[in-house]
């Protein structure tokens, strides 16, 4: 037989082993790998024969073949070392459980899963109108669900905006740019106080201002602004933006530009932040 006849034997024997590796189960493949390559060892040498006829180098095989001849059963000394290390994952897992169990029972001892005071209600933008500073956001919550003018509303933590206006089923949302917002803030580093307004420039830019009435101020830009939990409108803490610029204006007076966290960005859903009425424990009037 020539080599021409040889080599085309080759294609077709390869597709039919793959076939059939195809149509074994997976657990039998490894079994069935190195019966197959013990009863293909004569075939191999045959080829081999064909190419060391046509100048191959000694004991070389075509790619092909020395893929397949290469491929050998897993050794007793490999499974175990396989099954060692599924173990050791297994006992790693084990012992992340239990840390997490231990620690979630320490978290209730600590009284830390209580509900807190107020909550929030998921609203859905339904609608914008207008743009710039003067944009407002229909929300699908209203009156019913306890929202009430001057709701704070949050998107991932942050504040983004406050309601204006309220209907049994529905509201509407004004930025913290809008010209009509005002919220008391805080300098997250300087600890100053101020207040928060929404600004919009000549060219319909809007923007966020904080005023800050204050002999010395060591302020930074960069620094992070959050609510100052005065009007209830937010939790203390909530990120409102970052300080872009520092101006003084007068003696004590001082004006910080404010970026946004959410400048420029539209959301498709918020959580405005509804807190609980406080029940205050007035004194009963004295008896005359």
């Amino acid at each position: 037989m020539t080599t021409a006849t040889r080599a085309s034997w080759l294609t077709p024997a390869l597709f039919a082993a793959a076939l059939l590796m195809l149509l074994v189960p997976r657990e039998q493949v490894l079994n069935l790998r190195s019966q197959t390559l013990s009863a293909l060892a004569p075939v191999l040498r045959f080829f081999q024969d064909a190419t060391r006829g046509s100048g191959a180098s000694e004991g070389a095989l075509p790619p092909p073949l020395a893929m397949l001849a290469s491929t050998a059963p897993e050794t007793a000394a490999e499974a175990d070392a396989r099954e060692a290390e599924v173990r050791r994952l297994r006992a790693a897992c084990a012992r992340l459980v239990d840390e997490n169990r231990r620690l979630h029972g320490q978290l209730a001892g600590l009284g830390l899963k209580r509900e807190p005071r107020g909550g929030g209600v998921l609203a859905r933008v339904l609608a914008r109108e207008g743009r710039g500073a003067q944009a407002l956001w229909g929300l699908d919550r209203g009156a019913e669900d306890g929202i009430v003018p001057g709701c704070g509303a949050l998107y991932d933590g942050a504040a983004i905006g406050r309601v204006v206006s309220t209907a049994p089923r529905a509201s509407c949302l004004a930025p913290l740019t809008h010209p009509g917002i005002r919220l008391a803030a805080r300098l997250l580093e300087a600890r100053a106080e101020g207040v928060l307004r929404g600004v919009e420039d000549a060219d319909g830019t809007p923007r966020c201002v904080l005023s800050i009435v204050a002999a010395r101020l060591e302020a930074r830009e960069g620094e992070s602004v959050v609510s100052a939990g005065v009007e209830r409108a937010f939790p203390p803490g909530c990120l409102l933006g970052a300080v872009t610029a520092i101006r003084k204006i007068g003696e004590m007076e001082w004006e910080l530009d404010v970026r946004p966290v959410l400048a420029g960005m539209a959301v498709e859903a918020v959580a405005v932040y509804v807190p609980a009425a406080v029940d205050v424990p007035w004194p009963e009037p004295r008896k005359k």
